[in-house]
């Protein structure tokens, strides 16, 4: 997946002059709960006379309830002032003074970076068997790419003629055209305030790749967005028709480039891009779908980021013909081995419980940076959702000893020793008041939110010996759950491992904004490991030094597990991901020299990702999002008026299991991609009440693998029915039921879509070791479930995530957790973040100094 944010140079800068400040006392802090994002005239308030090193370029700003989104916030400077919904604006501004904010009922907000997360494929989705139920190929519907760009000139996006599929092409990497004014300034290009940001349609596009000039065309320098936008929509034309097609191949085409020279993207840039997806294609009279497929592991995994509400706005019941598809992330991987007095499994998120009394130390580790040297140069960005907030303080101990000491709800604290920083502020996401909550975040069910939640961000900047790690301290009563971004020499795009937790778990790492239930977010399955190089050679993932081995079908040992913190279903269904063989950017043929997606790692020898001059291969839930997109194309050409959470129910209930029951879970979702099952789902009329589903082909998945024991965290639980043969089954929704033993059933079941039912369960305080819940038919047991019940230790990690199955009446079953460790270096930007070269991590052994 590919990063976003405001300028990580900004966000180095607020922090530098927020430590250099060392400020302590309440701040009034935050108004929405679990936000990811920092209100700046907060900080400004904190950094008085040192506000002025903040900039606010490409920032997104939430509205107070009750105030207009075509307000006016006074600013120094040049400031763009853009609406994207009823609470929140866009501000664009080459150079807005932070120091001068002067609004008030408006949060200026800004966030850490986010990251850019077929012929096999095309098989395994059978989307031939769905064109012969009457699928399409996409005529009459867009397809939005926001993504590092796209080659134009590749023949795979490009109609028979020669004349381009792209639309519109947006590009925040270039100063306006000056071709479409009206429209550049519209979206906040300001030629004489220097914000580039550069508009063309499709004929301009053309009018470049006719003319004489070279390399005028838009370009995609890492070869991400063509492979993305050819998954989705390659018409396969490169090399005279032998070429891999897409999902939907005769889809219309919108572009745009979010990211800078550094890879980084900002927020802002991806809400105005989605907004002008939506815009061209209202224009052109078409249903629409965005891909996006990019995230970020920091910030509450409930949906409740700023970003994440602002694009959730442009889709749902009111905007029929639209839909949002977003990587789930790479986020998922487990590493194991043991550094020092420290063991695997080594990843992102930990979760974990402290009992009074006792202070929790959560090791933080980070390895070495690739390229060497003796010391670590970066940013850590930690979030931590506390459960209840109030009672729980958090602090941190540096690599040399430096203690922070526990910092309790409400503050703000800092320590330095030499070139290394950090602070904690603890208040993000505090709860102010349900009634006020429920008016600015309608969206959220604060039911299956802890009414006591809140979160802590630990902020770490600067210099350290390289592979020491770092001491969170947990003080206080309860339950947290902690995640880690890095940046700077951890960045994924420096090739390293990032940060890490030990006794961490895979789940929850659906990544943001993929975690908003409103968004359809897409996991990754393995659908090939060997393929034939452009020299004619066999080349093969290498070998994986984890048992057991991947399996085709199943899904990918790097795909993100959900749920989300809610306990929705996340990711909401799988697509092939691993490893997807599409369209290659000239721009980024590895052979030519160019850093890029394809510049090895992911198999032995050079150039060995290559398949032809056209086409190469790479892997990643980025891949797997278009081919969700591409889908979700098909069936908004059958039905234009779909809405998104109608299309999100067709997806999931014309699904495939996955071939392993043992896989978690959480990491499966909603099960695999199947275009032809989600064709029948859309074509599926009612069955008889006389006739019978059966219990062998039916499934009864849940949304975690394993439940807490308290009630206000419930899991979804999702029922597919299904005939003898494997069809669909739409039963009428009175003639089921469900009755669970150890808990409670929180929300009855409902329909969702044909053959697909829903509903949630949470276990008791005094359940035992699992969850039994047993679906009725016609008052008569149809299937039992099992869900493990969370052991939870104050001295390690929280619960591995066990896999629940279920099966017919007349039998039981259960399946314990199966966790898909690998060390298989990946070279593409989307997995480098999980990067490792043997079965040990690579970090200095760390002694506690308590």
């Amino acid at each position: 997946m590919i990063s976003l944010v405001p300028s990580s140079l900004h966000v180095r800068r607020a922090l530098r002059q927020l430590f250099a400040v060392g400020t302590a006392g309440a701040l009034g802090l935050w108004g929405s709960r679990g936000s990811a994002q920092v209100p700046l005239h907060n900080l400004a308030q904190a950094l008085g006379r040192h506000a002025d090193r903040v900039r606010a370029s490409g920032s997104t700003l939430a509205l107070s309830s009750g105030v207009a989104a075509s307000r006016r916030v006074p600013f120094a400077g040049r400031v763009r002032w853009l609406p994207v919904g009823p609470r929140h604006v866009v501000l664009r501004s080459a150079d807005a003074d932070i120091a001068s904010w002067a609004g008030g009922g408006a949060d200026l907000l800004w966030s850490p970076p986010r990251h850019l997360l077929l012929d096999r494929a095309q098989a395994s989705l059978r989307v031939e068997a769905a064109k012969v139920k009457g699928a399409g190929s996409g005529q009459g519907v867009v397809i939005g790419i926001i993504d590092a760009g796209v080659e134009v000139s590749h023949a795979d996006l490009r109609h028979a003629d020669g004349t381009t599929r792209v639309a519109w092409w947006l590009d925040f990497s270039s100063n306006p055209a000056g071709i479409h004014p009206a429209l550049e300034s519209a979206y906040g290009c300001e030629p004489e305030a220097g914000l580039r940001c550069q508009i063309l349609s499709g004929a301009d596009l053309d009018a470049r790749l006719q003319n004489a000039v070279t390399g005028d065309e838009p370009r995609d320098p890492i070869g991400h967005g063509t492979h993305i936008a050819s998954i989705a929509a390659g018409n396969g034309l490169w090399g005279g028709g032998s070429g891999f097609v897409g999902i939907a191949p005769e889809a219309t085409l919108i572009a745009s480039r979010v990211t800078g020279a550094s890879g980084a993207i900002a927020d802002s840039d991806v809400v105005l891009a989605t907004q002008f997806v939506f815009d061209r294609a209202s224009e052109l009279g078409m249903p629409a779908v965005v891909n996006l497929s990019l995230g970020s592991d920091f910030g509450a995994h409930d949906g409740s980021s700023e970003l994440s509400q602002v694009l959730a706005g442009f889709v749902g019941p009111d905007n029929p013909g639209r839909a949002i598809v977003v990587a789930g992330g790479n986020s998922g991987e487990l590493h194991y081995g043991t550094t020092g007095p420290t063991s695997g499994p080594f990843g992102i998120h930990r979760e974990v419980s402290v009992r009074s009394g006792a202070t929790l130390e959560v090791p933080l580790l980070t390895p070495y940076a690739p390229q060497g040297g003796d010391t670590t140069n970066a940013s850590l960005f930690v979030w931590i959702s506390l459960y209840p907030a109030g009672t729980l303080s958090v602090g941190v101990e540096l690599p040399d000893g430096t203690r922070l000491d526990p910092v309790g709800q409400g503050r703000i604290e800092s320590v330095e020793s030499g070139d290394l920083v950090a602070a904690v502020i603890h208040g993000v996401g505090h709860d102010d008041g349900s009634a006020a909550l429920a008016a600015e975040l309608p969206d959220l069910n604060l039911d299956d939110v802890f009414p006591s939640a809140g979160a802590a961000v630990i902020l770490i900047d600067g210099q350290w010996p390289a592979g020491e790690g770092f001491s969170i301290q947990i003080e206080g009563e309860g339950r947290a759950e902690l995640w880690v971004q890095s940046e700077g020499d951890l960045a994924p795009e420096a090739g390293s491992g990032g940060a890490v937790f030990s006794g961490a778990t895979a789940r929850q790492t659906v990544t943001i904004p993929a975690s908003h239930p409103a968004l359809i977010a897409v996991g990754a399955s393995i659908n090939r490991l060997e393929w034939t190089d452009y020299t004619g050679a066999n080349a093969s993932v290498e070998a994986f030094p984890a048992t057991p081995s991947p399996e085709l079908g199943a899904a990918a040992f790097f795909s993100s597990a959900g749920p989300n913190a809610r306990g929705d279903f996340k990711p909401d269904v799988l697509a092939p991901g691993g490893f997807v063989i599409a369209a290659l950017a000239a721009a980024a043929d590895p052979r030519r020299g160019a850093p890029s997606i394809f510049s090895g790692g992911l198999c032995a020898g050079a150039g060995c990702q290559i398949v032809s001059d056209g086409y190469a291969v790479t892997a990643g839930t980025s891949m797997a999002a278009p081919m969700v997109s591409g889908a979700a194309a098909l069936l908004l050409e059958r039905d234009p008026t779909l809405t998104s959470d109608e299309l999100r129910g067709l997806l999931i209930a014309g699904s495939s299991p996955t071939p392993s029951p043992s896989d978690l879970a959480s990491r499966e979702g909603g099960g695999v991609l199947d275009v032809a099952g989600s064709i029948d789902a859309l074509l599926a009329m009612p069955r008889s009440s006389l006739e019978l589903p059966d219990p062998v082909q039916s499934r009864l998945r849940f949304s975690g693998g394993s439940a807490l024991r308290d009630v206000s965290r419930s899991l979804v639980a999702l029922l597919w029915l299904r005939d003898g043969a494997g069809g669909i089954f739409d039963a009428a929704i009175e003639r089921l039921q469900a009755k669970v033993v150890g808990g409670e059933l929180s929300q009855s079941i409902e329909r969702t879509a044909p053959g697909l039912y829903q509903f949630r369960v949470a276990a008791s305080a005094r359940a035992e070791s699992a969850l039994s819940i047993e679906v009725l038919l016609d008052g008569q047991a149809f299937l039992i479930g099992r869900l493990p019940l969370e052991q939870s230790s104050p001295t390690r990690g929280g619960s591995s995530g066990g896999g629940c199955s279920s099966a017919p009446a007349s039998s039981t079953s259960g399946a314990g957790a199966v966790l898909y460790p690998s060390l298989l270096v990946l070279g593409t930007l989307m997995l480098r973040r999980r990067r490792a070269a043997s079965a040990t991590v690579a970090f200095k052994a760390r002694s506690s100094t308590r």
